[in-house]
This record gives structure tokens, sequence and C-alpha cells, in this order.
């Protein structure tokens, strides 16, 4: 419509302007009747000049504006905004295939006295139930995975009379020492990791459920978010660092991480079960007892992490589904140098963790949704 209305007003002063210049060509061809046949041809070539000129214009506008309109609309499309429902990024994953496998259990290959594992992930990285029914359904033992910090009789820092496989634990963000702790725990540790631009918005989510009297299961709303996210991030992004650093430089002459876990690759359908072969065999070789073989993998994921969770991250990317969390320029720009600095900081010390920081890298510089602070109204 606006092109249309520009485009008839340019015609029309062309049309008013080459009027003008005809009225004129007409006096002067009354006044002087000898220069008739030199006059008429000057005069024509102005008007022909001035349509020329017109139709540049008119040309030139809408070329800007097209472009224009172009640039704001893949600037609307880079990034989805705080606040907006998201859409569905549905995979089309077969889950009838998943709803009625059976897991065919297997003898146990040993009966392990090994001590425990330390598995330190930034809280709320992995729910508790997820990776104890994971252990569980590997191993065969209902209480191989405890919290370091859950105490009743008979249980203090993941110490009992059965077997424990895996301690989880969320030190330092909560000092635990485990450098005082040697003599209970292996020297091997399995650690669970998240992109920070997901594992902070869900962590943030679990304290206002847990803390704050928000409602169980439902999203906080943008505002809340925002102001949590543009206060606390920056402290967030320091400790999910920090403990990083923690378990692979300042406890390195003690325990060894021997393999991580990261949530995005557990969570999926394709890398998923193969992440969990992994694991087995690394639980094997440590001494632990295994019960479930190989070719059960896919319905062992699909049974110890359950159809809710998964579904919900195949289809929208994260936990909730009314907004997906998104960060200002300035927050993604502080991720991309904390990232970086990471890469080069382990670039030669460990390939599993660094293709695993360039992939975060990744996600967000391309997958990342931009978002305005917050402003207290």
């Amino acid at each position: 419509m606006g092109d249309d209305n520009m485009r008839l007003r340019l015609q029309q002063q062309g049309a008013v302007l080459s009027s003008q210049l005809k009225v004129n060509d007409d006096d002067k061809v009354t006044q002087n009747e000898k220069g008739k046949k030199d006059a008429r041809p000057i005069m024509s070539r102005k008007s022909f000049l001035c349509f020329i000129l017109t139709n540049f214009l008119l040309l030139a506008y809408v070329l800007f504006f097209r472009t224009s309109s172009s640039s704001l609309q893949q600037q609307s499309n880079s990034s989805s905004i705080t606040g907006q429902k998201q859409k569905s990024i549905h995979k089309k994953i077969p889950w009838d295939e998943y709803e009625n496998c059976t897991i065919k259990n297997r003898p146990s290959s040993s009966s392990s006295t090994r001590k425990p594992l330390w598995a330190p992930s930034y809280p709320n990285t992995l729910d508790d139930s997820i990776l104890k029914n994971l252990i569980s359904t590997i191993t065969g033992l209902s209480t191989g995975v405890k919290s370091y910090y859950a105490q009743r009789k008979g249980l203090r820092k993941c110490q009992s009379s059965d077997v424990t496989v895996l301690c989880h634990v969320v030190h330092p963000i909560v000092t635990t020492n485990p450098l005082d702790l040697t003599s209970m725990f292996d020297s091997q540790v399995i650690y669970i990791i998240r992109n920070p631009t997901t594992v902070f918005p869900v962590h943030l989510n679990y304290k206002a459920i847990k803390y704050h009297h928000h409602p169980s299961k439902t999203q906080v709303a943008v505002d809340s978010w925002r102001k949590d996210r543009d206060l606390y991030f920056a402290d967030g992004l320091q400790g999910w660092k920090d403990q990083i650093k923690e378990w692979k430089v300042s406890m390195k002459e003690v325990y060894n991480i021997s393999m991580f876990i990261p949530f995005e690759h557990l969570v999926d359908a394709t890398k998923g079960p193969e992440l969990l072969k992994r694991l087995t065999k690394l639980l094997e070789d440590f001494g632990f007892p295994i019960v479930v073989a190989d070719d059960d993998m896919p319905c062992v994921w699909y049974k110890a992490l359950g159809k809710e969770i998964l579904e919900q991250i195949d289809s929208h990317g994260y936990e909730y589904s009314d907004y997906m969390p998104g960060y200002t320029q300035e927050h993604k720009d502080l991720l991309m140098k904390e990232l970086s600095s990471m890469v080069e900081e382990y670039k030669d010390d460990d390939k599993e963790l660094l293709l695993i920081l360039q992939e975060y890298m990744d996600q967000v510089q391309s997958d990342i949704s931009l978002d305005q602070p917050y402003k207290d109204v």
C-alpha cells in the first residue's frame, strides 16, 4: 500500500512538472515563431529528462523499502523472543516402537565391593529420579545412586550397607570437600554436564517451586525469569565454570573424570542409547554388576528417562513449553567469551570436554533466543 501511494504521488508530480514545461514551450513558440523548429526539440528533451528523473526516484524508493523490509524480516526470524509461545520442533521420533519394548535382563556380570564413584553436576542438571532409574536398570541395584546430602539411619555421605555406584553431588556449589574423603570414594568420576543456557533457568525455576511457593511443574513468569537472570546469571555462569575446574584441575592429583554425560546427548534418541552403552561398559570395567545387554539399550534409555521428559525435550528443546528462556546480547557475548576461554584452557588436556564446549558454543551462537533486559515497571 505504501509503495502504491508513493508511486502515484511521484507520477503526479512528474505530470505537473511536464505540463509546466509544455506551457513554457508554447509561450516561447508564440513569442518567437522563428525559433519554433529549434525550441520544441529542446523542450521535449527537458520533459524526457524529467520523466527519467521521476522514475529513477521511484525505483530507488521501492528498492530501499524492500531491502529494509527484508532485513527486518531476517532479523525477526533469526531469534525468538522470550515470552512468545514456543513452537514445536518435533523430530517425529517413532515413540510407538519404544512403547512396547522389553528389556531382557541377563545374569549379573559381577558382585561389586568397589567404592562409589563421585557424580558431580551443576544443580538440576539431571533429575535425581532419572539418574537413579538409569543406574538401577543397568546394574540391577535399586539403591545404586545416592545423594551425598541425603542422611538417615544407616546412610550418610553415600555410605551404607548396600552397594552405591554413583554419589550425586553439586560440589563446590555446595561445599563438600571431596579431598577429605578419598578413603571413602573411588578415584574415578562420572561428570554430568549441561549447557549453561538451559541449566541455569531450570535451576531458577526449581528454586521458585521449592522455596517461593511457585506451582509445581509450571514455568515462572517471563518477567520473573528476566529479573533473576539479570541479577544472577553472571555469578551462575562463573559457578558453572568453577565446578568444572574444581574437578578437572584442582583435584586432578586425586580424582580423574572418566566420562562426561552431556544432558543434551542423554535425551537424544540417537545419542542417548550410545551414551548408555559407553557408560555401561565403563561401569562393568570398574567391577559393578551389569544386567542388560547392548541390544536392549534403546529400551533402557526410553524406560529409564521416561516418555514425558523425552517427548517434551524432543518437541520443544526444554522442560517447559510456555517460552524458551532468552538472553540479552550482553549475556550472549559473555557466554561466548567464557566458553571460548574454556576451550582454550582445555584444548590440549581433554578432547571429550573440548568437543562438548565447542558444541555449546555453536548452540549459543545459533540457537539462543535474544531478549530484552528486565524493566521494573
